[in-house]
C-alpha cells in the first residue's frame, strides 16, 4: 500500500520501520526540530531521524497549511497512518486517503484517551495496558477501533513499556493493513461507560515526596522519563531516581541486623541487645539510611530502596557507587 506516515516520538519509530519493510511510504510528516533534554541545540524528532536513515521524504509541521495539504494530496495515499504525531489533522486531510486514516494509540480504548496513556496507566497501577488501531474521529481518540492487543505492565519502566507497546502497535498495524487489503477489516465501537482521559503529565506529578507512601513514590519512578523525571533532594543536592524497589520496614530492619551481626564479634548477649536496637530502629519519613552501600529512603509509609540514580550534573550510576560519595547525609526531601 501507498502510505503517508505522521508521527514524532520514540513510540512512533518502530511502526515506521516495519511499514518501510512491507509498504511504500511516500511521505513522513513530523513535528519540527526542538530543544530536547538539557542541551540548547535543536534536535530532530526520533521519527525524522528514522526517516532520514531510511531515505524517506520528510516534512516538519505543527499545522497543515495549503502547501502541506497539497503535498499529501500529491502522494495519492491509500492510507494515512498516525502514531503520536502531536498535531490536529484537519478533515480536508482525513478525506484524502483512498481507504482511511489509521491511528496507533497506546492504550486499550476507551481507557486512557489522550496525550499520556502509558504514564497514566502506570500511575494508576493498571495491571494491563495495550494498543488500539483506530479510526481518527473529531472527538479525542473516540473513533472506532479495528484491532487491540494487550500486555502486562508489571514493574516495567516507562521506556521499557514504550518500546514493547511500539513493537506491538507495529505488529497490529501491519495486521490491520493486511485485513484492509483483503476487505476483512472489522470495526468496533468504543464503550461509552468505561472512558478515562490521560491528561498530559506535569513535571511536578512525578517528583518524589517523603510524605507519600513508598508505593506511590515507586510508581512515580516507574512512570518517569527525560521529560518528567522523578527528582528529589538528598540533603542539599538534587538527584533523579531511575530505578527503585519497595521494601517493608521489617526488611530494612533485618538487613540492618544482618549487617550488625556480620561486623560484630560480640558475645551472644551483646548481639541480642544490638539486634533488638536495630529492629527497634524505624526509618521515619524524610530520613535516609545507608547500610552496606544500599540506600533506603523513609516514606510516609513503607521504605523505598534506590537501585539506580542520576545525581545532578553527573552520569547515571548504581546506588552502590553513589553511596560511596554520600557523607553525613541523613535526610531527603521534595524538590521545591
Amino acid at each position: 500500500m501507498n502510505i503517508v506516515y505522521m508521527g514524532t516520538p520514540d513510540f512512533s519509530v518502530k511502526p515506521l520501520q516495519e511499514l518501510h519493510k512491507h509498504h511504500k511510504i511516500s511521505l513522513v510528516i513530523t513535528r519540527p526540530d526542538a530543544v530536547r533534554g538539557r542541551g540548547k541545540k535543536l534536535i530532530p524528532s526520533p521519527v525524522k531521524q528514522c526517516a532520514l536513515e531510511l531515505s524517506l521524504p520528510v516534512r516538519e509541521a505543527t499545522r497543515f497549511d495549503d502547501e502541506l495539504i497539497s503535498a499529501v494530496k500529491a502522494c495519492e495515499p491509500d492510507v494515512i497512518v498516525v502514531a503520536a504525531y502531536g498535531c490536529i489533522i484537519p478533515d480536508s486531510v482525513l478525506a484524502l486517503p483512498r481507504y482511511t486514516t489509521l491511528n496507533i494509540h497506546a492504550s486499550l480504548l476507551p481507557r486512557w484517551r489522550g496525550a499520556a496513556p502509558i504514564q497514566r496507566a502506570i500511575l494508576s497501577r493498571d495491571e494491563v495496558t495495550g494498543v488500539s488501531i483506530m479510526n481518527v474521529a473529531h472527538e479525542l481518540d473516540a473513533g472506532d477501533f479495528c484491532r487491540q492487543a494487550s500486555l502486562k505492565i508489571g514493574t516495567q519502566s516507562l521506556d521499557e513499556l514504550t518500546d514493547k507497546l511500539s513493537a506491538l502497535g507495529a505488529h497490529e498495524l501491519l495486521c490491520a493493513l493486511s485485513d484492509l487489503e483483503e476487505h476483512k477489516l472489522v470495526w468496533h465501537k468504543q464503550s461509552q461507560t468505561d472512558i478515562t482521559y490521560a491528561q498530559k503529565i506535569d513535571k511536578h506529578e512525578l517528583l518524589l515526596d517523603p510524605s507519600l507512601s513508598a508505593e506511590c513514590n515507586l510508581v512515580r519512578i516507574q512512570a518517569s522519563g527525560d521529560a518528567a523525571p522523578a527528582r528529589f533532594m538528598m540533603g542539599k543536592k538534587g538527584a533523579r531516581a531511575l530505578v527503585g524497589r519497595f521494601v517493608l520496614d521489617n526488611e530494612v530492619a533485618s538487613e540492618n541486623a544482618a549487617s550488625e551481626s556480620a561486623s560484630s564479634k560480640s558475645n551472644a548477649s551483646e548481639s541480642a541487645v544490638s539486634g533488638y536496637a536495630v529492629h527497634a530502629e524505624l526509618i521515619p519519613a524524610g530520613a535516609v539510611l545507608i547500610r552496606n552501600h544500599r540506600v533506603f529512603l523513609g516514606c510516609g509509609s513503607g521504605t523505598l530502596e534506590l537501585l539506580r540514580v542520576k545525581p545532578d550534573g553527573k552520569s547515571a550510576m548504581s546506588a552502590h557507587d553513589w553511596s560511596l560519595g554520600l557523607h553525613n547525609v541523613s535526610t531527603w526531601s521534595h524538590v521545591s
